[in-house]
């Protein structure tokens, strides 16, 4: 480093303390003396780190022993970046082995002891002032030349250099990687994009992010390892502050968390996204669907069923497609209440939702419109051209009131009320069959239903079955009796088995499980302490 020249007064100060000394010299010189080299010179002391734009003070000391040293003075060789502030005398110091400054400028100081000190201590403290153009992570080296040291007997020795390094610290506060353990980010990295984006698959709930500083000296905050990832956007921000604190940036990570959707009650095609619900529209659709994950909601809004997590982000939006229809469907057949039905006024009672309906002939398709339909006909349902569903049309009517609730799979009638008779059931049955009741007594409309009685409607070839449940009525009575209570309580323990109309039966609160809150809705109603038993 180019050294830099002493001002004027520094100068003539250095020569006026010479001159005091060897003045003192031949005043009081005492003897000979030997002054011991190896065991005496100069310390300079600084933070191995600074900051740029900030201060650094330095401690300048003196290693001394078996020695008696008056005075001690020093040039400073400074680089560009490093600017003088101040010298001062140390704030605090132990009894007599204090220096005092005699004189300080930018270029060097001086300090005396008239006592003499004869044990190692700090002489004083240089502050320098760091520039806010000096480079990051660079060595900037500070030097006291021109050491001189006097002794007790008024002698000048001069001292070799002494030089220390500082390096200023590093700036950075980037990344040179971000990873994650099991999936890839989609974005190239760049120290500089700030937001990256990762896909996991549906059974990845836990992952680690792996990330590396460009700085290894720069600090890092927020959590990387052993995250729980849930459906749906999962954001972690990492935030990464330089060595000198002056920088810091945040890098944003959104790692989306797939819900693969499947259903044993419709027919879901992923491919297409499509969700086919035959004849069932609005919330009967969720309520037939199986359960989801904890956080996960179903909603249905512009004929879609979309999947949420914790009711606000879309997981999935799966377009319904279905069909309603004024005539009757059992199991895969539509029913048309008459013989003289064309096929424009068959067409006209379906409503379709994305489908296409169409009807056909031993396989070939009716586009006559007045031609009349008939047995022997099928109606096709289409989605974009390929067919879905086929059901076979039968011309006999058959259409069960909607205040009956059937549990279909069981070919149940269940929780009709007490004391209702086969006359007021078969007034919920529209249909061109024949209704009877097969029971073990003789049975008029007045008779009184029972569970486990079967009531059979008979369609030309074809006889549907279907078995009644009287709610409460466990026990084939027509009323609720003790053994009703008994029989439920029992099943409930575990010690009887029940047929799975008499199960209906027994579900009082209608729950779909059988326990002790329905026997003692019964037992109260058996006692008088309720009025009714809701059967909707």
């Amino acid at each position: 480093m180019k050294e830099k020249k002493p001002k004027l007064y520094f100068i003539v100060g250095s020569i006026f303390v010479v001159v005091l000394l060897i003045s003192l010299t031949f005043a009081n010189k005492k003897g000979t003396y030997s002054i011991d080299n190896e065991n005496l010179g100069i310390t300079l002391t600084c933070p191995q780190k600074v900051t740029i734009g900030g201060e650094v003070t330095c401690t300048i000391g003196l290693t001394n022993t078996n020695n008696t040293i008056l005075s001690v003075n020093a040039n400073y060789v400074l680089p560009n970046e490093l600017t003088y502030v101040s010298y001062d005398d140390l704030s605090t110091c132990d009894g007599g082995k204090c220096f005092t400054t005699l004189a300080s400028t930018e270029n060097g100081f001086a300090a005396i002891n008239t006592n003499g000190i004869t044990t190692s201590t700090q002489v004083g403290k240089l502050k320098l002032a760091v520039s806010s153009t000096a480079t990051s992570n660079t060595n900037y080296t500070i030097k006291l030349t021109n050491i001189e040291l006097c002794d007790n007997q008024y002698v000048m020795h001069t001292i070799e250099d002494v030089e220390i390094n500082v390096r200023t610290a590093n700036n950075d506060a980037t990344l040179s990687n971000i990873s994650i353990n099991k999936s890839k980010i989609s974005e190239n990295f760049n120290s500089e994009l700030k937001k990256y984006t990762a896909t996991v698959a549906d059974n990845v709930d836990n992952i680690n992010l792996v990330i590396t500083k460009s700085d290894e000296a720069a600090s890092v905050s927020g959590i990387v390892e052993n995250l729980n990832i849930h459906y749906g956007t999962n954001t972690y921000t990492i935030s990464v502050t330089s060595e000198d604190g002056t920088v810091t940036n945040d890098y944003t990570i959104e790692i989306y968390r797939q819900y693969n959707f499947t259903t044993n009650v419709y027919t879901y095609n992923s491919t297409n996204n499509y969700l086919y619900t035959k004849n069932d529209v609005g919330n009967t659709i969720i309520n037939n669907l199986e359960e989801l994950p904890s956080n996960l909601s179903y909603n249905i809004n512009n004929n879609k069923l979309e999947i949420k997590y914790l009711n606000s982000e879309i997981l999935k939006s799966i377009n319904i497609i279905n069909f309603t229809t004024t005539y009757s469907i059992l199991n895969n057949d539509i029913y048309v209440d008459n013989d003289t039905t064309t096929l424009s006024q068959f067409i006209n009672g379906i409503t379709s939702s994305t489908v296409t309906a169409k009807v056909f002939d031993n396989n070939n398709e009716i586009t006559n419109t007045s031609t009349l339909i008939a047995d022997s006909n099928t109606l096709k349902i289409y989605y974009n051209n390929t067919v879905i569903d086929t059901y076979n049309i039968k011309l006999i009517y058959l259409k069960l009131d909607s205040s009956l609730i059937i549990d279909s799979d069981k070919n149940i009638i269940k929780r009709l009320p007490l004391e209702m008779t086969f006359g007021e059931l078969k007034s919920k049955i529209n249909t061109s069959g024949t209704i009877t009741l097969e029971t073990d007594v003789t049975v008029g409309d007045n008779y009184k239903l029972r569970t486990g009685d079967k009531l059979n409607i008979q369609l030309r070839d074809e006889t549907i079955t279907y078995t009644i449940s009287v709610l409460g009525c466990v026990d084939k009575n027509t009323t609720v009796e003790i053994s009703d209570i008994i029989k439920i309580y029992r099943y409930m323990k575990g010690r009887i088995q029940l047929t799975p109309e008499e199960v209906a039966a027994s579900d009082i609160i209608n729950d779909g499980e059988i326990g002790l809150n329905d026997v003692i809705k019964l037992y109260l109603y058996f006692k008088n302490r309720i009025n009714k038993l809701e059967v909707s």
